[in-house]
């Protein structure tokens, strides 16, 4: 691997966790508590908590995040596998939580999609 790689992944990185955080601070203006997994390679790269209107109950979301800086028309199927959709909603299923995924799409997209009806994302302003 040239050192030209390594800056580039680096890069990358540090791309992605600036969305991470944008989204975690996203979540957070809207009444979620937010955990971030920095560094984590697992399923999902935030976990979000928020009490429910029924009483002793919070709605539990696990959120992946990708970005890219192109213009794709079809951000949720460019930007995750079959199989990493399914490994989170599996896992969400599992906790009785919502599997989300938010994608950072060019200079300006931003859109959450939830993973168990994905036609319609929320678009993030």
């Amino acid at each position: 691997m040239t050192k030209a790689h390594v800056r580039a992944g680096k890069r990358n990185a540090s791309r992605g966790a600036k969305w991470e955080r944008w989204v975690k601070d996203w979540m957070e203006g809207r009444g979620w508590t937010v955990f971030r997994s920095a560094g984590s390679h697992g399923a999902s790269d935030l976990v979000a908590l928020k009490p429910s209107l029924e009483e002793g109950v919070s709605v539990v979301r696990l959120v992946s995040c990708r970005s890219t800086q192109s213009e794709v028309k079809d951000p949720w199927n460019l930007l995750w596998s079959p199989v990493e959709k399914n490994v989170l909603c599996g896992l969400a299923r599992d906790l009785h939580a919502q599997a989300v995924f938010a994608a950072k799409v060019g200079k300006c997209g931003r859109y959450l999609f939830d993973g168990d009806d994905p036609s319609t994302p929320e678009e993030m302003t």
